[in-house]
Formats: structure tokens, C-alpha cells, sequence
């Protein structure tokens, strides 16, 4: 058997391991990680460290992005995120995004969850969802947040990956944000040139994952 290597494999790295599954996809272990496979029934946000929960006033007419790599396959049957403080009139829907070669979010959502009304706090989920998430690849998890702005569960900065800083900066960049009025819908960003107004250092919308 001659083994090939695809470098326009999106979010296969070198010294990862290699996995082909059942349809000849190509994904990937993450080297260097420690790992478990999430568990039935329970939920992941991401790679992001232990106790660094905290809250954030989602941004009206905003799409809020932060990547998620996991290091074991495993399918998700329900999208949610934790509204903190209500709103009469603020609605939201959480997604997920493929990753292009650059690393950034491309294409149409691979899912969206249903509208949530934020008129009462606690967890707001759309459990009618269905997703392969592959070992090795990258994701980004967003929420798109009405007119009224709505307080949810976040993941602090010092819990993020950075994406990037300056060399005068005291923060890094924690991830994306994209202007869309929400009564268009989660927006197709195949085609966006992301720039630097698009970069954010602040903490990020947790959207958690119930694992099948």
C-alpha cells in the first residue's frame, strides 16, 4: 500500500496521524495533545482551559466566531448556549463552520440551530441538529445574535487559543466577528476577506455541543 500525502487537506497537519474513515475522508489525530473522546450525552465548547467561564454582552447584528479542534471523531446531536442575563426582544441562532486552507471559517453553515428567545435565562438549544466532527480539523463555532443585545455564557481570553497579537499589544486575538443584520440569516462567508476590524480580543459566545 503506497501511503500519499495531501497537503490541500483542510486541518491535517504534519506529524499528525493520519485516519481514512468509511467515505475515503482524510482527517487526523492532533499530535501532542492529550485527549479523550467527549462522552455520550455530555457537551464540549472546545479546546479551551479548565474554569475560565465568564460572561458577554453579545453584540446586536453580529456574527461572533471562535475555531475548536478536537482530537477524536464523534457526532453531535444538539446545539445550545447558555443565555446569563434575559431580554424581552433578543433572539439568537448558534452555527458551525467549516475551516478553509487559511484556517479561517468558510462557506454556509454545516449546521444551524433554530431561532432561541432569550426572554427567560438558562440554556437555549436546538437538539433536532446532526454533525460528523472529525478528529484533526478545524471548526468555528459562532452565534448570531438580533437587534437587542443578549448577555451569554463566554469563554475568557486567558481560555482561548490566540490567533495572533502586535508587538506593543497586551492582549491576543481571540477570534472573529462579522457584521450581518440578523434578519438575513447566518451569512455564506466563502468569499469575506478577513481584515484586522475583523479580529477580536475579547471573550468569546461558548456554544456547546451535546455529543451523540
Amino acid at each position: 500500500m503506497t501511503l500519499k500525502w495531501f497537503p490541500e487537506t483542510a486541518g491535517v497537519r504534519l506529524g499528525d496521524s493520519l485516519e481514512v474513515d468509511s467515505d475515503g475522508n482524510i482527517s487526523s489525530k492532533v499530535a501532542g495533545w492529550a485527549h479523550m473522546k467527549p462522552v455520550a450525552a455530555t457537551y464540549t465548547a472546545g479546546n479551551y482551559a479548565a474554569a475560565t467561564m465568564t460572561t458577554l454582552a453579545a453584540t446586536a447584528n453580529t456574527v461572533q466566531l471562535y475555531p475548536a479542534i478536537w482530537a477524536e471523531s464523534f457526532t453531535i446531536d444538539a446545539i445550545a448556549y447558555a443565555c446569563t442575563t434575559a431580554s424581552t426582544t433578543g433572539v439568537c441562532k448558534a452555527a458551525v463552520y467549516a475551516s478553509n486552507n487559511d484556517g479561517r471559517p468558510t462557506g454556509t453553515p454545516l449546521i444551524t440551530g433554530a431561532q432561541q428567545s432569550n426572554t427567560a435565562t438558562g440554556t437555549k438549544e436546538d437538539a433536532t441538529v446532526s454533525l460528523a466532527i472529525k478528529a484533526g480539523r478545524q471548526y468555528w463555532l459562532a452565534i448570531h445574535t438580533g437587534t437587542a443585545n443578549v448577555t451569554v455564557r463566554a469563554i475568557a481570553v486567558g481560555g482561548l487559543s490566540a490567533l495572533g497579537t502586535t508587538p506593543a499589544a497586551t492582549t491576543s486575538y481571540t477570534g472573529l466577528t462579522y457584521s450581518q443584520t440578523y434578519s438575513s440569516g447566518l451569512p455564506d462567508l466563502t468569499s469575506v476577506s478577513w481584515a484586522s476590524a475583523n479580529l477580536s480580543t475579547a471573550a468569546r459566545p461558548a456554544i456547546y455541543l451535546r455529543v451523540a
